[in-house]
């Protein structure tokens, strides 16, 4: 079973890239959604920098020094991410009907909004990639079932493959995962 923090990072992190990706197609949306849900995924992501402040501490104080390659692509792409969506809440709450702001540039602002949603999303992508053992690891710790007890059957016997034998415990494990 995945720990208690791996199983809230997990759904966390599945919660903003699902609010991510539905905010992402506007005519889908709505204005109105689009802007509150760009304010809910800044609240989990403020919420997710407190899980991992401890991990930002430890990578910044040793990242021009005893560090992993790794760990510096990894602080890379997450400072570049964490760069980006700040800056698509800027520029987000620039161009908002809430501040309805008589803006001259309000195309350019607006081409802006959208270059960074669109590179921020190949970010997410690279950054998912990076980490996808521990995503399908986790999700498999979360939903899998804590065990598959089958009660034996007469004449079963394990690694000896018939058409009339049942299938084994580790098979139908791997088909429940």
């Amino acid at each position: 079973m995945a720990s208690n923090k791996q199983k809230i990072n997990w759904i966390l992190d599945l919660l903003m890239l699902a609010g991510f990706l539905i905010s992402f197609f506007l005519d889908f949306t709505g204005l109105e959604v689009h802007q509150w849900l760009g304010v809910l995924l800044a609240v989990f992501m403020i919420i997710h920098l407190i899980i991992h402040v401890d991990w930002v501490k430890s990578v910044i104080q040793r990242f021009f020094g005893n560090t992993s390659m790794r760990a510096r692509v990894y602080a890379v792409i997450d400072f570049l991410i964490m760069l980006s969506v700040v800056m698509i809440r800027e520029t987000g709450l620039i161009i908002s009907t809430w501040l309805n702001l008589n803006l001259s540039n309000y195309g350019s602002l607006s081409n802006l909004h959208t270059w960074l949603s669109i590179s921020t999303l190949a970010l997410l992508v690279i950054k998912i990639g990076l980490h996808w053992r521990w995503v399908v690891k986790t999700a498999q710790k979360i939903f899998r079932p804590a065990s598959v007890n089958l009660p034996p059957k007469a004449g079963f016997q394990p690694g000896v493959a018939r058409a009339s034998q049942p299938v084994s415990k580790d098979r139908i494990q791997f088909l429940v995962t």
